[in-house]
């Protein structure tokens, strides 16, 4: 998944513990434990610090089904495989993990914006109209779309600026 580094991230995690008890959740990074909850254990809820991950201060709720945990602050190092790990206790110690990725990236905070553009044109009239689109640390793919089609490569004769206005 890629996020923002404006926005505040919920880590969701569910599962079913079927009648068996919950003996902990854990939360890692790149295989680095940053959040741990024990319901049996005092305190309940412990945090690790962890490079890149940043747990706001009583945004976390974990229960016998379920473990939410917000992170805010995101940015470059945030980037990386994040996992939940259940495990069940005694006497069978059942265990489960399941984890994604996450890329931290600066996304467009506005739509592209066509210029030099008119409301009707004539049939076969050249229109040329520019597509600007906000900054982005990602590569930007735009398409261009003609009454409501995507236009074929044919119908485009495609510039690229990749200047950055002051």
């Amino acid at each position: 998944e890629i996020v923002d580094f404006r926005d505040n991230v919920t880590l969701s995690c569910s599962y079913d513990m079927s009648g068996h008890t919950l003996n902990s959740v854990k939360w890692y990074k790149d295989k680095q434990e940053f959040f741990r909850y024990s319901p049996m254990m005092h305190p309940v809820y412990m945090k690790f610090p962890v490079a890149g991950v940043q747990v706001q201060n009583g945004k976390y709720f974990c229960n016998e089904s379920t473990c939410r945990v917000d992170l805010s602050l995101v940015g470059a190092k945030s980037t990386g495989t994040y996992e939940c790990e259940v495990s069940g206790d005694a006497p069978h110690f059942k265990l489960a993990a399941k984890g994604d990725n996450m890329t931290v990236a600066a996304l467009p905070q506005s739509d592209p914006l066509i210029d030099s553009f008119n409301s009707m044109y004539r049939m076969e009239e050249l229109l040329s109209a520019t597509c600007t689109s906000d900054y982005s640390s990602l590569p930007t793919r735009l398409t261009w779309f003609i009454n409501a089609e995507q236009a074929s490569l044919g119908e485009l004769q495609p510039s690229i600026d990749t200047s950055i206005p002051a």
